[in-house]
């Protein structure tokens, strides 16, 4: 992922996998954390991931199925969190590179100026078992260009 180039001015760190475990508290939780990956298994939860990411075939799926599915499955992703810095935005142009390349464009702009909704979204997709993908749903599907 592209998080060097993004944060690479900012950071010594960027774009390397992080070292350390991270906690925050998110508002839409009400100050709880998301559980994000031990740094033990960054490597192999995200290769799991980007295997099953890889697996599916996209070209088959209508928007809704591939709405659902594409969530899911980033929402995943960005539980890694494989970076100190910079995930979310990491993730989201990864996501739109990856479904240009797999025959579904989406709308950047849209996914840009609702930047603090897409975040929070991924936090209620990230929930363990409580986990809501309804509203990270919701904006992939807004976002997916028919066409």
């Amino acid at each position: 992922m592209h998080n060097a180039y993004i944060f690479g001015d900012l950071y010594e760190w960027a774009g390397k996998e992080r070292d350390i475990n991270i906690v925050k508290g998110e508002r839409v939780l009400g100050g709880d954390t998301v559980r994000y990956a031990d740094t033990n298994s960054i490597e192999t939860e995200m290769e799991a991931a980007l295997k099953e990411l890889n697996q599916v075939k996209w070209e088959v799926l209508d928007i809704s199925e591939t709405a659902e599915l594409f969530s899911k499955l980033i929402a995943q992703i960005w539980q890694i969190h494989p970076f100190r810095e910079g995930n979310t935005r990491t993730i989201i142009t990864f996501a739109t590179q990856f479904a240009e390349k797999h025959g579904f464009r989406m709308n950047k702009a849209l996914l840009k100026d609702n930047s603090e909704y897409v975040r929070d979204a991924l936090v209620k997709a990230s929930d363990g078992m409580y986990s809501e993908y309804e509203y990270l749903i919701r904006i992939i599907q807004d976002a997916i260009l028919k066409g």
